[in-house]
């Protein structure tokens, strides 16, 4: 499908309270925090919510995310040695159900995934998306 992107929102920031416990970075902490729209067919479904730690990836603050979507970014440019991925789910509020263009209390698949360089925090990522249009299946057998 025909894929679209919007960066909704981007902030250099002191490193909030939350951000501390979230992402595992200092006090003094600058972060880029970004919210971003992914589109299919023109139609949202996905809404990323991303803190980039502007002391391991200095060069963030010079590129253009209203063009370049930050994980292709920090793919094409940040080696990392360790990630985590943790996947849940939420019901939508009312920002997710209007940027999704779902009903509020919508389910929603959610995956977060944290990214480090030799146990330094590089980006976290929140990433929310309309749970009707996944279906996670895992096949298994026993093992002897």
């Amino acid at each position: 499908e025909r894929y679209g992107y919007r960066l909704l929102e981007q902030r250099k920031r002191t490193a909030s309270a939350q951000d501390r416990v979230r992402f595992g970075v200092g006090g003094r902490a600058t972060v880029l925090a970004l919210r971003c729209r992914h589109e299919a067919e023109g139609q949202p479904f996905a809404i990323e919510d991303r803190l980039i730690n502007v002391q391991a990836v200095p060069d963030v603050l010079k590129q253009d995310f209203s063009i370049t979507p930050p994980n292709t970014w920090l793919v094409g440019h940040v080696p990392w040695t360790e990630a985590e991925h943790r996947i849940t789910a939420c019901n939508a509020d009312n920002d997710i159900a209007a940027e999704l263009g779902i009903e509020l209390g919508a389910a929603c698949l959610v995956i977060e995934r944290q990214t480090w360089r030799n146990a330094e925090p590089i980006t976290a990522v929140r990433i929310v998306h309309p749970g009707q249009l996944y279906d996670l299946i895992a096949r298994f057998t026993p093992t002897g």
